[in-house]
């Protein structure tokens, strides 16, 4: 079977374990590549790290390894009141605020990549979960606090926030390749997720709650709030992993790319 080649960036560990399980990454041209199989097609995926500057580049390079359909897959922070954990955003554009233009315009979905995201989302909805198709914007750091949430979310109209979707949408864009980002969320845009529990995240996405040791000594209330970001990115890391395993089913009714 000759199948198509798509393409996906994933910032973080954790969102590679959840989609892809265990398995073995090697590196080639600087980059850390695993390829896979989702529904009808071969995936290779590059494990970027977090920030717009290495999604971007890792798309770009993906876009040049000839595949037809960049992928986005992750998590992000809530910005619509009316997401929780675990809910699931499937972007039809996506804004990066510091972009020229209206409302930071970077991609918005063609008819084919509109009409899957659809089709996705109405599965996942029969499957009993929480999910927006919409705008997912974002931003060259983590966004924690509420107030900046909600500034930002009435300032753009997202739905939700990462780092890394508008840089590889961008890619796709400049390189005429498909794009599709799923992202399930975190925090809610009414949680705040304290400074101490950001730099208990390591870079490869796990917790490290040593690292808390002595703030929860000074504020023992850090310990709820750990607990609480724990619960929500297992609750998000189980939502995408559904989302991933929706998208290769419904390619398997028709690949548009």
């Amino acid at each position: 079977m000759n199948r198509p080649l798509i393409a996906a960036v994933l910032a973080l560990e954790t969102e590679a374990r959840a989609l892809l399980g265990p398995g073995t990454w090697e590196r080639r041209d600087g980059f850390a590549l695993r390829r896979f199989v989702l529904g009808p097609a071969k995936v290779l995926c590059a494990l970027s790290g977090p920030g717009p500057g290495r999604a971007r580049a890792a798309a770009r390079y993906l876009a040049g390894q000839g595949a037809s359909l960049l992928l986005s897959p992750g998590l992000s922070g809530g910005l619509d009141p009316g997401l929780s954990a675990g809910s699931l955003v499937l972007a039809g554009s996506c804004l990066d605020p510091d972009r020229p233009g209206p409302a930071g315009l970077v991609w918005e979905a063609a008819l084919a990549e509109a009409e899957l995201m659809r089709g996705l989302a109405r599965d996942l909805e029969q499957g009993g979960f929480v999910v927006r198709v919409g705008p997912v914007c974002s931003s060259d750091r983590l966004v924690s606090d509420p107030a900046v949430k909600q500034g930002l979310g009435e300032a753009c109209g997202a739905l939700a926030v990462d780092m890394e979707s508008a840089a590889v949408a961008d890619a796709a864009r400049e390189s005429g390749r498909g794009f599709l980002a799923l992202r399930a969320v975190v925090d809610c845009s009414r949680t705040p997720v304290p400074e101490a529990c950001l730099r208990a995240v390591g870079r490869d996405g796990r917790l490290r709650p040593w690292t808390l040791a002595w703030p929860v000594l000074r504020r023992p209330g850090l310990v709820r709030d750990l607990l609480r970001l724990r619960r929500g990115r297992a609750a998000a890391l189980a939502s995408l992993a559904a989302a991933w395993r929706g998208l290769g089913a419904r390619l398997e009714q028709g690949f548009p790319f």
